[in-house]
């Protein structure tokens, strides 16, 4: 059956994915069941945000910036609700819209890692502690310590976030 009247949400350039703590433009877009922008769509509609295993929060509320069919969204994710998630935006004028969801990944601005210097000792098991960091420099989550295998030394060790495709 060909598609419902829907919602559909993008990123900027059609990436899925930006810095944490920075700012990014989502673009909502009433179509109908071919395709075609619902050019006298006017909302209004709400966006929300749900990070992986977290609750939504709703971002707009009530939006009607529609121009022939079509609103943006600046939102900012940042601190434990970053990492991934879905933006969702639902109809709310009563046109029976199906709801728009767009998976994102906010991704750390940096990361630090550190080892406790004393607990440092040549074939035992160590503790490396990660901290990821937004832009604004919050931590965007709770830091972890794992143990490491044990490794011949020297050693160098590299971390690094690769964004998805």
């Amino acid at each position: 059956s060909p598609p419902t009247p829907r919602l559909v949400v993008t990123g900027p350039s059609s990436a899925v994915s930006a810095v944490a703590g920075s700012a990014a433009t989502l673009t909502i877009t009433a179509k109908d069941a071919t395709g075609a922008v619902i050019t006298n769509y006017a909302g209004p509609y709400t966006l929300t945000w749900t990070p992986s295993g977290g609750s939504a929060t709703t971002l707009v509320s009530g939006g009607t910036s529609f121009s022939s069919g079509v609103a943006t969204a600046s939102v900012n994710i940042g601190g434990s609700d970053a990492g991934l998630g879905t933006f969702t935006a639902t109809d709310g004028s009563g046109s029976a819209l199906t709801n728009g969801t767009l998976s994102f990944t906010w991704y750390p601005a940096s990361f630090t890692v550190s080892a406790d210097s004393a607990s440092l000792i040549a074939g035992k098991p160590f503790n490396l502690t990660v901290t990821a960091k937004d832009a604004a420099g919050t931590t965007m989550t709770v830091t972890a310590t794992q143990q490491g295998p044990m490794m011949p030394t020297p050693m160098t060790f590299t971390l690094s976030y690769r964004q998805r495709p």
